[in-house]
């Protein structure tokens, strides 16, 4: 299984950690620091199975993570947090519709992914 996004996105900045990144992104309270936590971790691990995408070259260097991937992160991340409670999956929106937002949340990552055959 690849592993890019678990092992090399990098959040943090020379004074926070990435939970501390995520938390003050989502104006969180710094009591759920446990909880964003393990939303940020599963949501990098289904980045990964998503794109199955190793983000190396053809001679196996390691290339960055790119930032709409981050940023995709960050957006999950705070979606699923402010979702927690009600374990909403669609919405509807006056004048656009139902929206599926597993199939919203996916899109972003779509130019990332590698299929595997076989």
């Amino acid at each position: 299984m690849t592993t890019a996004v678990q092992n090399r996105l990098d959040l943090s900045t020379e004074e926070k950690t990435e939970v501390e990144v995520l938390r003050d992104y989502m104006r969180a309270d710094p009591a759920d620091e446990p909880v964003i936590e393990i939303i940020y971790n599963s949501v990098k691990a289904k980045a990964d199975r998503y794109m199955n995408n190793d983000f190396t070259d053809e001679d196996g260097n390691e290339l960055e993570i790119p930032e709409d991937i981050k940023l995709w992160v960050l957006q999950m991340v705070m979606r699923k947090y402010n979702r927690r409670a009600n374990g909403i999956s669609s919405e509807q929106e006056e004048g656009i519709g139902n929206i599926s937002w597993t199939e919203e949340e996916m899109q972003e990552l779509q130019e990332y992914r590698k299929m595997k055959w076989g």
